[in-house]
């Protein structure tokens, strides 16, 4: 689970201040299912039949078991933020040795990625999963259309068996798959799976790496209860409501502050999850992302900017720890690090960073994912990351992933791409 610390931030906010977003946050909350079993709420579909076993999760394992008995590797096109949150969650922990490797083909299929799929993927044994909320965008399409080539090319037998589809029935994508004989996975049509990293497809994927999904689902059904508490014990709506505290006091720019090179993916994820929640919302929250200590020279006198505030994520250190090594010469003058490890350099460097935030007055919100790392408590991160930015779109007025944008430039495309569409119907 997270803990959420706001110690470095009562210097700009004060306890009354954080309680008036209580209401606001609580009916955001109300508004989105609150947690509630209701089919219409925020990632309802992890509470289908009982929070561990949803109605189609056995038969996203038993198609997933098919890809790891066939295939080393499993090609993932598309998927938008749901890419995004494999990438994240699969940088953090790895599969198991029965799982295949994933990679990530996104939606191009320029020279150089192809050429990079070819050293990678030629003569080895692979599946591919396509994924597309709305099974109409032409990148995902055409990027499809130019990997079954490939495919073809390289004499890969039984393509038939190794394509799966994610994407709307009666979209493109899923007509496709309906005649071309893929595997169509099973869909959820709400705006909530469809960006989730937890939607049939994500879990997909992850089941395929060799990730126990079932208990993944059953960590991520928890923190959805845990995190419906209405109370400011809850670490969700703590870091929600500083978040909307901090902004009404003209901090308007949040600096996700990182501080294992493992999640510098969960940053991207991170970013990419607020900016497309909060859309159009009054008064958004510019997001950054930063490596401390590591990046620290890059910041530069950027990192106490006076209209900045900063989240910590702290995660749990795993791997093997290498000690510092006695030097005679002690050229560089760091003896004094002898027998500790790079992990203790870290600790006192972003120990230094707080204090110096601390004494120019500027807000910290300190997140620290508790416990050892396990796959039911990514299950719990990846609620309390995607609660945490749909949320904070809801109390700034914004109705988030309801954007239309993308689908009038999509359109567009098609139009300047002369698409034929008459056989779309047949």
């Amino acid at each position: 689970m997270i803990s959420t610390d706001l110690s470095n931030v009562w210097r700009s906010v004060s306890l009354p201040e954080l309680l008036q977003e209580e209401q606001t946050i609580f009916d955001a909350h109300l508004l989105l299912g609150g947690g509630r079993r209701r089919e219409d709420g925020w990632l309802s579909f992890l509470e289908e039949q009982d929070t561990a076993r949803p109605r189609w999760l056995e038969e996203i394992i038993f198609s997933a078991q098919g890809v790891k008995e066939q295939s080393e590797y499993l090609l993932v096109v598309g998927g938008g933020l749901t890419q995004l949150g494999l990438k994240a969650l699969t940088s953090l922990s790895l599969g198991t040795e029965d799982g295949c490797r994933l990679l990530f083909c996104g939606e191009d299929v320029s020279p150089q990625p192809i050429a990079h799929l070819e050293r990678t993927l030629r003569d080895k044994k692979f599946s591919i999963l396509v994924m597309s909320a709305t099974g109409e965008d032409p990148f995902t399409l055409i990027t499809l259309r130019t990997l079954r080539r490939l495919m073809e090319d390289w004499a890969v037998s039984d393509v038939r068996e190794r394509i799966y589809i994610s994407a709307p029935e009666v979209s493109s994508l899923g007509q496709i798959a309906l005649a071309e004989g893929f595997l169509l996975l099973p869909y959820l049509s709400t705006s909530d799976a469809s960006e989730s990293v937890l939607n049939p497809a994500g879990l997909f994927a992850l089941s395929a790496a060799g990730y126990n999904v079932k208990e993944l689902c059953r960590g991520a059904a928890t923190a959805m209860e845990e995190y419906a508490l209405r109370s400011f014990e809850n670490p969700l709506w703590l870091y929600v409501g500083s978040r909307l505290a901090l902004r009404d006091r003209g901090f308007f720019e949040e600096c996700l502050c990182l501080t294992d090179y493992r999640a510098q993916m969960l940053g991207t994820w991170w970013k990419a999850l607020n900016q497309k929640a909060m859309g159009r919302g009054e008064k958004p929250i510019s997001l950054e992302t930063a490596l401390l200590p590591r990046e620290l020279s890059r910041c530069g006198d950027g990192l106490f900017a006076t209209h900045r505030f900063y989240t910590m994520i702290r995660l749990p250190m795993d791997g093997v720890s290498i000690p510092v090594e006695m030097d005679w010469k002690d050229l560089d003058g760091y003896n004094s690090l002898s027998g500790k490890d790079f992990a203790h350099v870290e600790k006192e460097a972003l120990a230094a960073i707080d204090l110096n935030l601390a004494q120019k007055q500027i807000p910290v919100i300190s997140l620290e994912w508790e416990g050892r790392g396990t796959v039911g408590e990514m299950g719990a991160l990846a609620v309390f990351l995607e609660l945490s930015a749909v949320l904070t779109a809801v109390c700034s007025g914004a109705s988030p992933f309801l954007h239309t944008e993308s689908d009038a430039i999509y359109h567009r495309l098609d139009t300047v791409l002369e698409r034929n569409f008459s056989n779309l119907s047949n």
